[in-house]
């Protein structure tokens, strides 16, 4: 597992019915504090705050009209594999 997350992540999501859309997590973290986005072809996921420990990755964002989690854990082979959350129904993997 990387001890660090800091970097450019190629970002592949899917979602409930299969199909899956492009993106790219810009991280920068100062010790476990992460912050950073996830831009995509219709934009950004904002700013996004949170941790990365012991391989496990956890960011949210709430602005007011936003709220987005996501949590993913770094498997064997060194990738992120989680979930991402908005809103109250939405989620993709």
């Amino acid at each position: 597992m990387p001890e660090r997350i800091d970097g450019d992540w190629a970002i592949s999501f899917v979602e409930k019915d299969g199909s899956t859309f492009a993106g790219r997590g810009i991280f920068r973290a100062e010790g476990a504090v992460v912050r950073g986005t996830i831009m995509t072809d219709t934009g950004d996921y904002r700013y996004l705050d949170g941790r990365y420990e012991a391989g496990t990755l956890e960011l949210s964002c709430f602005d007011g009209g936003h709220a987005f989690l996501f949590r993913a854990r770094v498997d064997e082979s060194g990738r992120l594999v989680g979930d991402f959350w908005s809103r109250g129904s939405y989620h993709a993997t």
